[in-house]
């Protein structure tokens, strides 16, 4: 990737440098785009320079315009958002000029994939099992009869969740609708029911390209910290490959895409919403990977056409199996699925520690947690970037102090600047902004 630019946004989030380290390790030349302060990829030798921008939360024309003059004075080829920001770039995606792919599908696109409760309706009318979902709120009452699955005693009906939200924010669990009704009524604005269903939560990451599914990761996620996961432990169930393919090819859908699903007793999927963004599943496949591993054996390849090696720069490279880096800069490349195998398992290792020291209380989960730590490879400090510890820190400090200063949670500040909850771009979303 000789000669490519990539500008990066949402240089805080670790998938954003885990993708840098890549693209930089790959010959392109990186560049990032933050509103905070102290982001992890300012931190990184990965990156040739870092840009601090308005945040478009609550500047989105200032940040559209900040990016605009980055993508020019650079020459940028690709413009990568990584994080919630992906709203705000996707609203001006036309704006960059020819030279620059930005990979932001549409804003409708975008929306319907957001909102908890149209991805669900979505999901129904192209023929997938849902759970039985209702709409609170807002506009009138609304139901799609979906899936029933038994309760067991004590479990609850009813999983009731804001309309747009993230690190499982806002959720509680109802025994009765009724009960749930109460709750949306009481807190204002538009909630998402969904009945309770029994299982094991699996999340997927992929890219695609005109409705072609170009890489894949899942995972289970056995240890979280502040409802975001921070282990990401590898699964090669076939149907989840074979579900977001469908879903890939009947959308038509370019970009990335996450979801989360329920996979129940009987081994039956259920999609639960979805992030149509980076997520912590880039992580399983930039990671180093099972040689000859099952779920590898089909290995895409980069094209060859010697037409071609000339504009992209691949020529050199024609015979290396394709990567996720393929599939995000030159998707038209890529023949066939990239699988992830990681070969061991990813994890985030600060938050984990957290995880780790608020488990003491319980030997049995303390230990399963030691268990989870000892086989997983930290994807945040690495050898080559002695100053991330330091910067993790400061960001952190950065936050906590944005946290106090707003009345917000950790999890709140942290996408603060950047979050997007369905509203017109250029509304309030009801915080002062930070520069």
């Amino acid at each position: 990737m000789n000669g490519l630019r990539v500008l990066i946004t949402g240089g805080r989030a670790p998938c954003a440098l885990d993708l840098a380290r890549g693209f930089a390790a790959r010959g392109a030349e990186v560049y990032a785009a933050e509103c905070l302060e102290h982001p992890l990829c300012a931190a990184s030798r990965a990156v040739k320079q870092t840009f601090r921008v308005p945040p478009p939360a609550q500047n989105p024309a200032g940040y559209a315009a900040a990016l605009r003059d980055i993508v020019r004075s650079k020459q940028i080829g690709l413009l990568l958002p990584t994080c919630e920001e992906i709203f705000y770039i996707s609203e001006h995606r036309g704006s960059f000029g020819p030279g620059c792919r930005v990979l932001a599908p549409p804003l409708g696109t975008l929306r319907e994939l957001h909102s908890k409760w149209a991805f669900i309706a979505l999901c129904a009318r192209l023929g997938f099992a849902v759970p039985q979902t209702v709409r609170l709120g807002g506009e009138r009452e609304a139901q799609i009869a979906g899936e029933l699955p038994r309760r067991r005693p004590g479990e609850a009906a009813y999983i009731l969740k804001p309309e747009f939200s993230r690190f499982s924010s806002g959720v509680s669990r109802h025994q009765t609708l009724d009960e749930a009704r109460a709750e949306a009524r009481r807190t204002g604005g538009t909630w998402v029911a969904q009945t309770f269903v029994a299982g094991e939560m699996l999340c997927t990451y992929g890219v695609a390209h005109e409705g072609r599914l170009l890489a894949h990761a899942a995972y289970r996620a056995p240890q979280t910290a502040s409802g975001a996961s921070v282990c990401f432990a590898p699964d090669a169930d076939p149907a989840a490959r074979e579900w977001v393919s469908r879903f890939v090819e009947r959308t038509n859908f370019s970009g990335q895409l996450a979801f989360d699903f329920i996979r129940t007793e009987e081994g039956a999927l259920l999609p639960i919403e979805c992030n149509p963004r980076a997520t912590s599943g880039v992580h399983l496949l930039l990671a180093p990977q099972i040689q000859g591993a099952e779920v590898n054996a089909v290995v895409s390849r980069v094209a060859t056409a010697a037409s071609e090696a000339g504009k992209t720069g691949v020529g050199s490279e024609a015979q290396r199996p394709a990567d996720l880096l393929d599939a995000l800069a030159h998707p038209e490349h890529v023949r066939e699925t990239i699988l992830a195998a990681p070969a061991k398992t990813p994890m985030l290792r600060l938050p984990m520690l957290g995880s780790g020291l608020s488990q003491l209380h319980s030997p049995r989960k303390f230990a399963r947690w030691l268990r989870d730590y000892r086989g997983s490879r930290d994807v945040l400090l690495q050898q080559e970037d002695r100053m991330m510890l330091p910067q993790a820190l400061r960001m952190m400090r950065e936050l906590r102090s944005r946290a106090r200063r707003l009345g917000l949670t950790m999890s709140e500040a942290s996408v603060h600047d950047i979050v997007w909850n369905g509203q017109p771009i250029g509304a309030e979303v009801g915080h002062e902004p930070d520069r």
